[in-house]
């Protein structure tokens, strides 16, 4: 009887253990698997935990872990392993959409960064309530972001520098577990809500977006240590905020006047520009790191428009620059309203000098922007 049982038990597990070979690779050879840089076991090894980059717990897959590993094409449609537990395919080629497969119940930690997938997230993305970190950044995908509001162990959402749309999900802002959100770099709109709910929330970037309105109040969570919103179309007074836990905070420019007195043009714990901080040429020289949209009140839309097609040309995870704009020479000239601006091609990440004309230069650097938080999985 019990060895009838056990024999049947095997049989089952065999099975199991044969469609996740099938599913692995069905992966393998989507993804041109043998110009993989590396790639042992896959194909030839009997036992699937021998396999490059696959770990298993008891005896089943659990992890797999092929970031920069120079795969190329498309992750199939009938790539479904149930056990998965951890997914990093980060930093490769990978194309095409993402397929719902992917999305497991025991699934809790997903990384599909720096790759090239396109299509919407989907909405079967909350079918895995297990998730903690969700990674999607540097990717072209576009469209709403799914309600989410079931995904209540969701610690690290990154999917910045995207072209995602549309307004935030409601859901967003009620789970209580996020931490980190990192929305940056998009083309979402409507108005800022409220994170008060989302009680462990520390990073909050949202810069570089087309959110409008004014900020409010109670944007901020109780433990919030970073505010990034520079880069919206945010306008009207800047609340006071409880500004005494941030170590990073920029709200952008184009406020009204007064700034709150914890916030100022730089060198405090939250930066701002209102309208008429800066009387657009006069007293504008900026030492240190500003915002770009703080240096294109001293050197023009047109320079804002420039540095931005260059930032999302040549590197999409640099999303802040620093400049100085000064006369070149001790003539009585204003600068002028039409910047001379290079190639975009000819600039290299660093440092640069533009001639804007009439004897007037701006000293621009540009640098990555850190994402320091990872939550644990």
């Amino acid at each position: 009887m019990h060895l009838g049982l056990l024999a049947l038990l095997a049989s089952c597990l065999s099975a199991r253990q044969g469609d996740v070979e099938q599913a692995l690779m069905g992966l393998y050879n989507a993804t041109h698997g043998g110009g993989w840089l590396r790639n042992e076991g896959w194909g030839k090894e009997n036992d699937i935990c021998t396999w490059y980059g696959v770990t298993c717990t008891g005896g089943l897959v659990a992890g797999l872990s092929l970031d920069s590993n120079n795969l190329m094409g498309s992750i199939p449609g009938s790539f479904e392993v149930g056990t998965l537990s951890t997914l990093d395919l980060g930093s490769n080629s990978l194309h095409g959409t993402l397929p719902c497969t992917l999305f497991t119940e025991n699934l809790t930690s997903i990384k599909l960064s720096s790759n090239a997938i396109s299509g919407t997230v989907p909405t079967c993305l909350e079918s895995a309530s297990s998730l903690v970190l969700i990674e999607f950044d540097s990717n072209s995908l576009r469209g709403q972001l799914p309600e989410m509001s079931g995904m209540s162990k969701l610690a690290g959402l990154y999917i910045s520098w995207n072209e995602l749309e549309g307004t935030l999900p409601k859901g967003l802002m009620t789970l209580t577990a996020l931490q980190g959100i990192f929305l940056d770099g998009n083309k979402i709109q409507g108005t800022l809500p409220s994170f008060r709910m989302c009680e462990s929330l520390y990073h909050l970037w949202l810069d570089n977006n087309r959110l409008s309105g004014t900020i409010p109040d109670d944007v901020a969570s109780p433990v919030m240590t970073e505010l990034e919103l520079q880069g919206n179309l945010l306008r009207g007074l800047v609340p006071v905020l409880p500004f005494k836990n941030f170590h990073k905070c920029d709200l952008g420019n184009g406020y009204d006047c007064p700034l709150p007195s914890n916030v100022c043009k730089q060198g405090c714990k939250c930066s701002a520009l209102c309208t008429d901080t800066c009387d657009f040429w006069d007293d504008c020289n900026l030492d240190g790191s500003a915002p770009m949209l703080l240096c294109a009140a001293c050197v023009g839309s047109m320079l804002l428009a420039f540095l931005t097609r260059w930032l999302t040309t040549h590197d999409t995870t640099a999303s802040t620059a620093s400049c100085t704009s000064h006369q070149s020479t001790a003539s009585n000239t204003t600068p002028p309203v039409t910047p001379q601006l290079p190639d975009l091609a000819a600039l290299r990440p660093g440092r640069w000098r533009l001639s804007l004309g009439n004897d007037w230069d701006v000293d621009v650097r540009v640098k990555v922007k850190d994402k320091p938080f990872r939550p644990a999985t």
